[in-house]
């Protein structure tokens, strides 16, 4: 379990977990619906790096400097 002042650092917003903790996959007993939670949730955050990757007016250096 992550510590209490860590707890924020875990929690996601996309569509799929809707602010639980990243945890609540491992309380999903259905191998094939805990496969697709976690699937659906890395490819919501993927498209959010595209998006934010992609915003008009970034230059080659702006998206450079994103990942750092």
């Amino acid at each position: 379990m992550n510590a209490p002042d860590q707890a924020n650092y875990w929690q996601c917003e996309c569509d799929t977990c809707n602010g639980r903790g990243l945890g609540h996959f491992a309380l999903i007993e259905n191998h094939g619906k805990r496969t697709d939670a976690a699937f659906r949730h890395s490819f919501q955050r993927l498209l959010d790096v595209k998006e934010g990757l992609f915003r008009p007016g970034l230059t080659s250096a702006d998206r450079r400097n994103s990942w750092i």
